[in-house]
C-alpha cells in the first residue's frame, strides 16, 4: 500500500507541475493509465464504474502527457458529477458508467472518447460549454474554468475538443 501511495503521490506531482509548453512526443497509453490510476479510488467510491480500452500500442502523440492527463480527470470528474446529481439514479449498486476509448482515426490521428449514461448535457447549454467562468453546478461547487482550461490546453495540443448527447442516452466529448 505504501509503494501504491508513493507512486499516485509521484503520479500527482506529474499532472500538478506547471505547463513547460513544450510539445514532445509521448506515449498516450502511458498517459491514459496514469489518468486511471488518478481516478479509479474516486469513482469506485462514488460506485462508478470507469472502464479504459486499451489504445492501441506505441500511439504516440505531442504535447505535454501531464496536459492532457488533466484533461481526462475534468471530463470523467464531471461525468462523475453530473451521475451524483442525477436524482433518477439507483440509491444502491452501481450509479452510472464512464467509459473511456483511445483509437486511431482514418488519418492516423488519436482520438480519445469520454462516454457516460448520465442525464446528458441540455441542448440549451451546449454552445457555451467551453466559454470560460460558464457552469452549471451550484455556487460553490465549480468554477467554471474546467471545460474552457481543457479546451485551450487541446488547441495548443493542436487538437480539438468537441461534445455532445449520445442517442442513448448520457454526454460523449471527443479528442
Amino acid at each position: 500500500q505504501t509503494e501504491r501511495a508513493s507512486g499516485l503521490v509521484n503520479e500527482l506531482r506529474t499532472v500538478a507541475r506547471k505547463p513547460t509548453n513544450d510539445s514532445l512526443p509521448f506515449d498516450i497509453a502511458e498517459a491514459v493509465r496514469v489518468a486511471k490510476d488518478l481516478l479509479h479510488e474516486q469513482l469506485k467510491a462514488a460506485r462508478i464504474e470507469f472502464t479504459v480500452d486499451p489504445p492501441p500500442a506505441g500511439l504516440m502523440v505531442r504535447g505535454e502527457a501531464s496536459r492532457l492527463q488533466q484533461v481526462i480527470i475534468n471530463l470523467a470528474l464531471n461525468a462523475r458529477d453530473a451521475l451524483l446529481e442525477d436524482p433518477s439514479r439507483s440509491s444502491t449498486g452501481t450509479l452510472g458508467h464512464i467509459a473511456l476509448r483511445v483509437a486511431t482515426s482514418a488519418a492516423g490521428n488519436a482520438v480519445l472518447t469520454l462516454a457516460d449514461d448520465g442525464p446528458g448535457i441540455p441542448a440549451h447549454i451546449l454552445p457555451r460549454l467551453f466559454e470560460p467562468f460558464f457552469t452549471t453546478k451550484p455556487t460553490g461547487k465549480g468554477t467554471g474554468l474546467g471545460l474552457s482550461i481543457s479546451y485551450d490546453i487541446i488547441k495548443r495540443m493542436e487538437g480539438e475538443i468537441t461534445a455532445e448527447n449520445r442517442p442513448e442516452g448520457g454526454a460523449r466529448f471527443k479528442i
